[in-house]
């Protein structure tokens, strides 16, 4: 048996291959969001998912410099005769993990692939109790960023961490990875939110008996534009 790379047709077209996947929407931006929930194996560097019918989703779970030749030969390893033969071999070994979301972080705490790559993900979350999984080498201060998110999001998050090595997902889910436009996006509509200016209250004083202000009229109106 040989891993086999199913296009987007498939998830749309294949009743057995669709059924593994939940489509899923920004709660602001018109932005869908596929997930893989099933069980499936993967590595805690590349987050590329191999389910146990040896299927994968390159167009859905490929993320990177995408026109670059290095990216398009990592994941050609992926279907190639040695990777194959070590999966095999080795798979009976991989640490099993149940019920996880794999929203995944770079093993080697990148910033900027942190927030680009893995982060925007999780405003794809449905449940309101949920394990998230991410590397161990995630630095705190993502690790709180992640969980204050999903409390305005009115999710209950823990953390599963990985570390640097292959799993086996039973019954788990992971989101499709994002292009870096729309995770952009995603992140701006994120920082208005929380700009947005939030009203305020002008207590007069005309009616005190002392401190009156003078000009308090054109303070008010000024107020009001």
């Amino acid at each position: 048996m040989k891993i086999i790379d199913k296009k987007i047709e498939d998830i749309l077209n294949s009743e057995e291959i669709n059924s593994k996947f939940i489509s899923t929407k920004h709660n602001h931006l018109d932005i869908h969001c596929n997930i893989l929930k099933d069980n499936f194996f993967l590595d805690s560097y590349n987050y590329f998912p191999i389910t146990e019918e040896y299927y994968a989703f390159k167009s859905s779970f490929s993320w990177g410099d995408n026109v670059g030749w290095r990216n398009k030969r990592k994941y050609e390893i992926f279907f190639s005769k040695n990777y194959l033969s070590n999966f095999n071999k080795n798979k009976n070994k991989f640490k099993s993990l149940s019920n996880i979301f794999v929203l995944g972080s770079s093993p080697g705490n990148n910033y900027y692939r942190n927030m680009i790559t893995f982060f925007p993900r999780v405003f794809f979350l449905q449940s309101r109790k949920i394990n998230i999984a991410i590397h161990r080498n995630c630095s705190n201060k993502f690790r709180n960023f992640i969980l204050a998110i999903c409390n305005q999001m009115n999710i209950e998050a823990h953390f599963s961490f990985l570390d640097d090595g292959l799993y086996h997902f039973i019954d788990s889910q992971i989101p499709q990875f994002l292009n870096g436009s729309v995770s952009v996006k995603i992140l701006n509509e994120l920082k208005m939110n929380h700009n947005k200016a939030k009203e305020k209250i002008y207590i007069t004083r005309q009616n005190a008996n002392y401190r009156n202000l003078i000009n308090e009229e054109d303070i008010v109106n000024i107020l009001k534009k």
